[in-house]
């Protein structure tokens, strides 16, 4: 019984949502989209910073492919800034920077940037971030992608755990 238990446990957290390092490429067709988790805590040197850069690398951006962009105060998609900013093919890459002065948004460190693709597929095959301080000292994280499940995948799990409570019941 704890075995099924603790498989339950390991399937759930599979299914509804774990982070993952943003090493490996990420492959987007359209209506999909992939959000990134930037923690600059911890770096040296520390946030706030003056000015902080997101470089994406592309493979396969091509003319009359589109890619949205959506910038978020908090991790995970929490508290969007400002509106989407979209981008068309050919690309090989693209920096985002914010560098206002006084206000805080992604400066502090901890903010989330989500890449939508509107059109055609691609894949993104790099994410880093730099934080920049006033005397011009660098930090650079690799950011976590955040998984998201599938509707299908949330069906599945539902109907997995329906039949195990099916199941046990019988039992009783």
């Amino acid at each position: 019984m704890h075995r099924v238990i603790a498989r339950l446990i390991v399937a759930a957290t599979l299914c509804f949502g774990i982070t993952l390092p943003a090493a490996a490429a990420v492959i987007l067709a359209t209506g999909q989209s992939a959000l990134f988790n930037f923690d600059f805590t911890g770096a040296t040197p520390s946030p706030p910073y003056d000015l902080v850069e997101i470089e994406f690398s592309f493979a396969d951006l091509a003319v009359g492919e589109t890619a949205g962009l959506e910038v978020f105060n908090e991790l995970n998609g929490v508290d969007q800034l400002g509106g989407d900013v979209s981008f068309s093919g050919p690309l090989l890459g693209i920096t985002v920077a914010a560098d206002s002065p006084g206000g805080n948004g992604i400066r502090d460190g901890v903010f989330s940037i989500r890449v939508t693709a509107e059109a055609g597929s691609f894949e993104i095959t790099s994410v880093t971030g730099i934080g920049t301080d006033v005397q011009g000292a660098e930090a650079t994280v690799v950011p976590t992608l955040v998984s998201v499940p599938e509707p299908g995948t949330l069906a599945l799990l539902g109907l997995g755990l329906a039949g195990l409570a099916a199941t046990r019941r019988r039992k009783q």
